[in-house]
C-alpha cells in the first residue's frame, strides 16, 4: 500500500514497486490509508510523513496500536535525525528519503521483507 498526498510522487512510487511487488491500495492521506490498510491487509505500507488531516505517523500509530500486522515505511522529505527517531520508536521499519526513493525504496522493502530495518544513510542514524 502507498500513501502521499502528491499525486506525483503516489504514480512514481507504484511505477518504481510495480516492478517487485504487488501494490493493492493508493491513498492521497492518512485516512485512507488506515480504511485501505484495515480493508486489505497489506504486509507493507509505504507512508508519507507529513499529509494534510491525518498524519502518516498518526495514520501508522492508529494500526499499529489496533494489532495491526503491517510493517511501515516512511518515505518522506524530512532526513533530520529526529523524525528517523520518532518513526522507529513509534514502530517503523524503515525509513527511506523522497531524494533517494529511485535507488534506496526498493531496497528498503526488500530489507523490511526479510525481518530487518532500513534507514537511508543520507539520515544518519543507525537503527538496530
Amino acid at each position: 500500500m502507498v500513501a502521499d498526498d502528491n499525486q506525483a510522487i503516489r504514480d512514481l512510487v507504484v511505477q518504481i514497486l510495480e516492478a517487485e511487488f504487488d501494490v493493492v491500495g493508493v491513498a492521497s492521506n492518512g485516512t485512507e490509508a488506515v480504511e485501505l490498510a484495515r480493508k486489505f491487509l497489506p504486509e507493507i505500507g509505504v507512508l508519507d510523513i507529513t499529509m494534510p488531516g491525518k498524519t502518516g505517523i498518526e495514520a501508522a500509530e492508529e494500526l499499529l496500536s489496533n494489532g495491526s500486522k503491517i510493517q511501515i515505511v516512511f518515505l518522506t522529505v524530512h532526513e533530520d535525525p529526529e523524525f528517523v527517531r520518532r518513526a522507529f520508536d513509534m514502530g517503523a521499519s524503515a525509513f527511506v528519503a523522497k531524494r533517494k526513493m529511485a535507488k534506496e525504496l526498493t531496497l528498503a522493502l526488500r530489507t523490511v521483507a526479510l525481518g530487518q530495518n532500513f534507514v537511508s544513510p543520507c539520515c544518519s542514524l543507525t537503527v538496530s
